[in-house]
């Protein structure tokens, strides 16, 4: 198999089995080292990449290793040109957040959980946003495929190299995104190459992932439309029709049938969700941040009861007089 030279270590490394196959590249194992595995670009790396990649080697911390899968090597080969880079390995068992959004998608491989799993799920997400905040760097490209749940409801941020990182004063910016997360003010951008995004541009997302986790998979701009033409969320996002909120001026929007009511997991969080997804984009500076969903998303978590009916089931009782996942059956 191909070896390599890690930098800065200096040390030589050889690849092992391919465990994955993506657009950039491979993920490899690495030979003699069961906690790290490597990340090989399929094509040449442009200056800046490299640039990037270097800075984040640099700016590595005990942190970001907590929360997300960081580079902590480059690789170079005989000619000294940078292929890839080692982070390390997140644990096979871990499952796409999506797969946590409906009893459907969970049971195989959640079998186990209720609602206080996922609560603390949601809570762990807006740690791991925080903690990539709290370094100065922005996630930039959110996806629910970025994020990776272990059974003891962690959560493992993947495919780091593409966010916003700043480094001694220099941002390498995120060049992707995705529009279901992309806040309004960003929408239809033809291009993200070179966007200077911010911690408010993040918070949108993670807002989004929050509603789906709790909301049972449903996306905040996925409503019931009765206006002209057809509403795709993207659209929906840009025009701001958020139609579970009291504050909603949206006409033609409704809040599908068979959901959940904002308040159900009550006041503070239904508030922190409307300021989120507010249609007045000159409020987008005040978003709220990932720091201050964590302790109303521990409050959630500590207020769920059992309830008398189902003993699968668990809400807030202060939020809901009534077990709300009974009556959605």
């Amino acid at each position: 198999m191909a070896s390599f030279k890690a930098e800065p270590s200096g040390q030589t490394v050889t690849l092992g089995q391919k465990l994955k196959q993506g657009g950039e590249g491979a993920i490899h194992t690495v030979e003699g080292m069961p906690g790290v595995v490597a990340k090989l670009y399929s094509k040449p790396l442009q200056t800046q990449k490299i640039l990037k990649l270097q800075a984040m080697v640099g700016g590595a911390s005990d942190k970001l290793m907590k929360f997300a899968a960081w580079p902590q090597e480059l690789l170079l080969d005989s000619s000294s040109e940078v292929k890839g880079f080692l982070m390390p390995r997140v644990d096979t068992s871990r499952e796409d957040v999506h797969v946590l959004y409906s009893p459907k998608s969970r049971v195989a491989s959640f079998p186990d959980v209720d609602f206080r799993f996922l609560s603390r799920v949601a809570t762990n997400v807006t740690r791991a946003f925080a903690a990539i905040h709290e370094s100065g760097h922005v996630i930039g490209d959110i996806n629910h495929g970025h994020m990776l749940v272990g059974k003891d409801a962690t959560v493992v941020l993947i495919d780091v190299d593409s966010f916003q990182v700043e480094i001694d004063g220099t941002t390498f910016t995120c060049d992707v995104g995705a529009p279901l997360f992309t806040p309004p003010e960003l929408q239809g951008k033809s291009s993200y190459v070179g966007l200077h995004r911010t911690p408010e541009h993040d918070a949108f997302g993670l807002a989004v992932i929050l509603f789906q986790l709790l909301f049972m998979g449903r996306h905040p701009f996925g409503v019931k439309w009765d206006g002209p033409d057809d509403m795709p969320i993207p659209k929906a996002i840009k025009e701001g029709h958020f139609a579970y909120g009291s504050r909603s001026k949206s006409v033609h929007a409704q809040q599908p049938p068979g959901t959940l009511d904002l308040q159900t997991f009550g006041p503070y969080i239904a508030t922190l969700f409307e300021n989120s997804f507010e249609p007045d984009f000159a409020f987008a500076d005040e978003r709220p941040r990932a720091q201050q969903w964590i302790p109303h998303l521990e409050a959630l978590e500590n207020s769920l009861i059992r309830c008398g009916a189902s003993s699968n089931h668990y809400y807030p009782k202060t939020a809901a007089p009534d077990c709300p996942w009974c009556s959605l059956e």
